[in-house]
């Protein structure tokens, strides 16, 4: 019998090592999922942020102005006042995203002299005043926004923050996102450049990764924008051979993979195993992009392959006391039912404590789950929500643009939608939502219901209603 539980186990220890390894690559592949939709989603805000400040009024103002011995004849604003008013905007806009250090007008003339700027020193938005401002016609990212067309928007790779050419101290990492600007005939007239303090969007990549994982963000050429030693990061600024190759010994694979990557970590000497993802950015510059490594180190692959092995081994001592038979069953059950349990515990701990309210309902949209998020926006709790439907508890049934066809057509179709509706709270308050609908569809590929998504974002409604009448007010004086 001993001989029989022995040989088991050795078995059992090849069958553990390769249900662990396609374990970490479902984990690994979830996390990369998540990180690089986050990051694919902070360069879509930059895009939203930088057309917003390309089309206030002083933007074509300084262009008029400066065009005409610094008055604008379409309303006689001299170029003084535009680009006031422009610096009112961008301490607001600053104000309100504390991610942005610093936002600039630059022109075209004076080697690319900067007109207005603005930026975050400590917990105060000061603007620049002229004698400060800087020339900007040197840099990298003045040549080729100086290059696009009319509308193309510039996103920079992250690196060092440099002022008078000089990396700024301390450190701050930093991306940047342009738009040119032109004059009436076509001509490139300057720029507008947001400085995002990417110590925001690096953070948030790390937070509630799991202590076994391991996370690397490189640029285009290999080097380190985020290592697990910090002390590596940003090393490139100062050390050209600070780069992945000189770390590892072969190559991130030039196209994405579902299956994990083997490398030698060189100075330590064990393998790690690992997937990335490359996120492009836009910009003149073919192959400007970063890449997401996420990825684990065989010590931690062993010392889940022993565990995994260890619960085995004492299931098995407990049930070969009765019969083989029986343990043989048993230990296939055990073991789904603890992967089950797991899963099912982590999905409900996730809905339980998400930020957005989550619900699901049938064809006929009939609530059947809430969560306690979907409490807290509306004000109904799960009791007197389940049974009901959304257009009869909160959504504002004569301004919202979903109805019970749009639900119909999501569970049919399988296709989600996003839109932004009216509701009403419990309290009779008005919220404007984020609404996203989906499908809710089994492993076999059968529809058995839809689920909703939605956030509060009636603050964020009322910050860009108040900077549009703050440029409309600005604008009529």
């Amino acid at each position: 019998m001993l001989a029989l539980y022995a040989g088991i186990l050795l078995v059992y220890q090849h069958v553990a090592r390769g249900q662990i390894q396609d374990e970490l690559n479902e984990r690994i592949n979830s996390e990369m999922e998540v990180r690089t939709d986050a990051i694919k989603s902070s360069i879509a805000k930059l895009h939203q942020r930088i057309q917003f400040l390309y089309t206030t009024p002083p933007i074509q103002g300084i262009v008029r102005a400066s065009a005409h011995d610094g008055i604008d004849p379409t309303d006689g604003t001299p170029l003084s006042q535009w680009k006031t008013r422009l610096a009112i905007i961008f301490e607001g806009y600053l104000e309100n995203y504390p991610d942005i250090s610093q936002i600039r007008y630059i022109g075209a003339a004076d080697n690319g002299k900067e007109l207005v700027r603005v930026e975050r020193q400590g917990s105060n938005i000061k603007r620049i005043p002229n004698e400060r401002l800087q020339s900007k016609g040197d840099s990298d990212y003045f040549k080729e926004v100086s290059q696009y067309h009319p509308r193309k928007i510039y996103v920079s790779n992250i690196n060092l923050n440099r002022e008078y050419g000089e990396i700024q101290l301390p450190y701050t990492p930093t991306q940047r996102v342009a738009m040119p600007v032109f004059r009436n005939d076509n001509v490139f007239f300057g720029m507008v450049v947001i400085n995002l303090d990417a110590r925001y969007q690096i953070d948030s990549l790390v937070n509630n990764l799991n202590a076994d994982l391991t996370l690397y963000l490189l640029n285009n050429k290999g080097g380190y924008v985020r290592h697990p030693d910090d002390e590596q990061s940003f090393l490139f600024e100062f050390d050209k051979q600070s780069r992945w190759d000189n770390e590892f010994t072969k190559r991130i694979k030039a196209e994405n993979t579902n299956t994990l990557t083997e490398v030698t970590h060189i100075p330590l000497q064990n393998q790690f195993y690992f997937s990335s993802q490359r996120i492009l950015l836009s910009g003149l510059e073919e192959g400007r992009y970063l890449t997401l490594i996420i990825g684990t180190v065989d010590a931690v692959m062993n010392t889940l392959i022993y565990q995994r092995i260890l619960i085995t081994a004492q299931i098995m001592a407990i049930l070969l006391s009765v019969v083989y038979i029986l343990f043989s069953i048993a230990q296939v059950n055990v073991h789904k039912r603890l992967i089950l349990m797991r899963d099912q515990a982590e999905f409900k701990a996730i809905v339980s404590g998400s930020d957005e309210g989550i619900i699901s309902m049938d064809q006929q949209g009939v609530i059947k789950s809430w969560n306690n998020a979907a409490t807290e926006i509306t004000g109904f709790t799960k009791q007197v929500a389940q049974g009901q439907t959304m257009f009869d508890l909160f959504l504002d049934p004569d301004s919202s643009s979903v109805n019970l066809t749009s639900i119909i057509q999501v569970f049919k179709k399988s296709e989600p939608i996003i839109i932004e509706c009216k509701a009403k709270s419990r309290k009779n308050d008005s919220l404007i939502l984020t609404l996203n609908l989906s499908p809710i569809i089994l492993d076999n590929g059968k529809t058995i219901g839809v689920a909703a998504l939605f956030s509060d974002i009636t603050e964020r409604k009322k910050i860009e209603e108040d900077i549009l009448q703050l440029t409309h007010h600005l604008k009529k004086k």
